[in-house]
């Protein structure tokens, strides 16, 4: 157990995430991306909870800091639903979280927002369909390649 721990601290590590509670985001990336958030939701909800403010909150912090860069949001829902209205949810949660980010200073003109409905789903599980109710966020460089932690 004591290893999976440290197996996961230093993956985290090497994706640019932290493991402090106040500041750590929720991620996907790889040690060439870094840390990407990825912001979750509830069923059929597109409310920011504080939890999802916070890895924006994180998200602005990086686009401040390096304002020459664009970050890209998609938008995804899970299968409940018609897939129109899913297509339509999975829109308004990426534009809530464009104006979470314009609201917060981002410039934007530097966010790219798109939208696949329950296309892509990270899960394919009854359990686990609240993972398929995010918005992922990727930061990169207009000049090519993803913006790699420093």
């Amino acid at each position: 157990m004591k290893y999976k721990a440290l197996i996961l601290a230093t993956a985290l590590t090497l994706t640019g995430c932290s493991l402090t509670p106040q500041k750590a985001p929720v991620c996907t990336g790889n040690l060439l991306r870094g840390c990407q958030p990825v912001v979750y939701f509830d069923l059929n909800s597109t409310k920011l909870t504080t939890e999802t403010k916070q890895n924006l909150d994180w998200a602005t912090a990086k686009m401040k800091r390096w304002p020459s860069k664009y970050i890209k949001l998609t938008g995804h829902a899970d299968w409940h639903g018609e897939p129109d209205k899913n297509l339509s949810l999975s829109k308004k949660r990426a534009l809530a979280v464009k104006n979470y980010l314009v609201k917060n200073g981002v410039n934007t003109d530097h966010i790219v927002v798109e939208f696949k409905g329950e296309m892509n789903p990270v899960c394919y599980k009854a359990s686990c369909q609240h993972l398929n109710r995010r918005v992922e966020s990727n930061i990169y460089s207009p000049y090519g390649g993803w913006v790699i932690e420093e």
